[in-house]
């Protein structure tokens, strides 16, 4: 399949072991490629109940060739690459810009957006538009929250090729094209945004034109939420979501289904699953290169989540459908699913515009068999050090809605610490 290209963000953040091998979700993944020429056999023990997914491909060379010493060819051809394109631009409520219009052949490996204000609202309206070789339209047309996996917010992310980090979002997966690129930005919502865009090149592959195909549904009983219904031949690398379901999460025992070419299927075990997490995503937020589920709210009611298929990519000749389920029987309606399916197309496709979200109302924390206290209402308690500026605000400007709608802000001179107090049964 395509291959990650840059993919790490920051530039100077390797992979670690926790790339490959992970408990995070709750349960346990292991993303490390095994090859074998005859069999393979994968075994465990001391388990009464076991859930598990395993993902091979075969027909590769039975032989591995030894890394050779000598020139890095490919390295120096990285090295020697066209500058980026950046650039600064404002885009007026109900307006479009045009950020950069590349002729080919070429290959952008990385587009980094920072937009300003950076509000939960702007990332639910600027929508990011991506269009190959004279299409006749945009083959991503997406908004920027919905396309790096910022449904709810913005969160610190590690995933290997979208992911919001700092004070930008980012996605990094190869964007062939032979001719023409047009990378566009249209601004839904009501205020003027500023936008600082970065197109980074890379060396071209051969994979096809990059399209994010975006969906949303108010879930139906008897239905599945549609991630992805497309004729033609293709490769499905990635999916993230924001699913919005109903307090006693059973919308998350649905399962993915992927119909390969009208007959093969690919079965799940349930959505958290899908995204390398167990039972409910028992462990809380995690973010790991391969999936993650940064954003976890409302006692996991709320849930971003992504899965990258760069090493287990889904080829199809004629047609690819992929759907999830909302429970167990598609028996959780009424919930909100928004979802984002990253994939591979041979020839220029045109994604439909996939609908702004509307604001989500609302909502109080909680966590389980925990107790969770808004640091908003010790304001009155709190011991403050000389200098500190301590504010309560409401979540207008912030780049995620908080649970109550407020947080505490606050900005400390020197090395005193702010101190809030807790009451607590026994310390």
């Amino acid at each position: 399949g395509p291959a990650a290209g840059r993919g790490w963000h920051p530039s100077d953040t390797a992979p670690r072991a926790r790339a490959f091998c992970s408990v995070s979700g709750g349960g346990v993944s292991c993303c490390y490629p095994m090859p074998f020429a005859k069999h393979a056999r994968v075994e465990a023990e001391g388990v009464d109940q076991l859930y598990y997914q395993v993902d091979y491909t075969t027909g590769l060379p039975a032989t591995i060739t030894t890394f050779a010493p000598g020139p890095a060819t490919a390295a120096m051809a990285e090295l020697k690459l066209p500058t980026p394109t950046k650039s600064d631009m404002a885009v007026p409520p109900g307006g479009r810009a045009v950020v950069s219009t590349l002729t080919g052949p070429g290959c952008i490996g990385e587009l980094a957006i920072r937009p300003s204000p950076d509000t939960l609202a702007v990332l639910r309206t600027l929508r990011v538009q991506l269009t190959w070789d004279g299409a006749s339209g945009p083959s991503v047309d997406v908004p920027l929250g919905d396309l790096v996996c910022a449904g709810l917010g913005r969160v610190r992310s590690a995933g290997q090729a979208g992911w919001s980090a700092g004070d930008g979002y980012a996605i990094a997966l190869p964007m062939p094209y032979h001719s023409r690129a047009v990378v566009a930005l249209a601004n839904a919502g009501s205020q003027p945004v500023t936008v600082a865009v970065g197109v980074y090149p890379q060396s071209s592959v051969d994979s096809g034109y990059f399209c994010a195909t975006g969906q949303a549904s108010t879930t139906v009983a008897g239905r599945p939420h549609t991630l992805l219904d497309v004729t033609g031949q293709g490769r499905y690398v990635g999916t993230a979501v924001t699913l919005v379901g109903g307090e006693d999460l059973k919308f998350l025992e649905g399962d993915e289904t992927i119909v390969v070419d009208g007959a093969e299927t690919l079965q799940g075990t349930g959505t958290e699953d899908y995204f390398d997490g167990a039972w409910f995503f028992r462990r809380g937020p995690f973010a790991d290169p391969f999936a993650g589920a940064p954003a976890l709210l409302a006692g996991k009611t709320r849930v971003a989540a992504y899965r990258w298929h760069l090493q287990d990519s889904i080829p199809f000749a004629k047609s690819l459908k992929a759907t999830l389920e909302h429970g167990a029987k598609n028996d959780a309606p009424g919930s909100q699913y928004r979802s984002v399916a990253y994939w591979y197309s041979a020839t220029p496709y045109v994604s439909a515009p996939m609908p702004i979200a509307e604001p989500l109302p609302p909502f109080t924390e909680k966590a389980d068999d925990r107790r969770i206290v808004e640091a908003e209402s010790l304001f009155d308690k709190i011991k403050k050090p000389e200098g500190a500026e301590v504010a309560v605000t409401g979540d207008e400007s912030l780049p995620y809605q908080a649970s109550g709608g407020k947080v505490l802000s606050y900005t400390l001179h020197g090395g005193a610490p702010l101190v809030l107090p807790l009451c607590v049964a026994s310390s």
